[in-house]
């Protein structure tokens, strides 16, 4: 929730575009068409993006939320799933601790999903790259420490300072892609334009 109000609070008093969900109707009657201008479908894009953030976000939340019994019944399906292809690959796992990589590697996966969706929307708010690679992983270590304090209160978990350190690393595993992808992406513009 702290991401997605700061992000509209970056939009509407550092950027100034107060009128973010407000759509221009004479715009699209000047434009005759009735299409959206490119200035509107940029707004429904923020807009889009910032759900799906909040939606990720909420997710790993939910996620917090379950008792140890419902934590292990989801992670015990996909345990299935990974036996049954490492079986169709004959390799033999009988030496892993395969529903704790598991875990750690969901920890993993949604906060670097978490991560590149938060990326993106600050990207379509048209958020410097620099910034954005300041915000992604410092709002990533709040959301991280906000899901292990409330794990504490379900049923049969705990909190594990290791798990917020995967879920930074997740999120900086996005930040080092996209940053790196954007940063280059910008740099070969650069060099056209000269």
């Amino acid at each position: 929730m702290f991401v997605i109000f700061y992000i509209f609070w970056y939009n509407y008093y550092v950027c100034g575009q107060k009128d973010l969900l407000s759509f221009d109707s004479r715009q699209q009657e000047i434009n005759g068409t009735g299409d959206l201008s490119l200035s509107n479908k940029r707004k429904i894009m923020c807009v889009v993006m910032s759900a799906l953030t909040l939606f990720i976000m909420l997710f790993i939340f939910r996620n917090s939320l379950q008792d140890a019994q419902q934590s292990s019944l989801e992670s015990d399906f996909v345990l299935r799933i990974v036996k049954g292809i490492l079986e169709f690959f004959r390799i033999d796992y009988t030496a892993w601790d395969l529903g704790f990589g598991i875990r750690k590697i969901a920890h993993f996966t949604e906060f670097f999903v978490f991560g590149v969706s938060l990326y993106m929307t600050l990207y379509t708010y048209k958020v410097k790259n620099l910034l954005r690679c300041i915000i992604v992983p410092v709002s990533g270590l709040l959301v991280a420490i906000t899901d292990e304090f409330i794990q504490r209160f379900s049923a049969g978990r705990a909190s594990m300072f290791s798990d917020v350190l995967i879920d930074l690393t997740g999120v900086v595993f996005a930040v080092l892609i996209f940053g790196l992808i954007f940063y280059f992406v910008n740099r070969k513009k650069d060099i056209k334009d000269e």
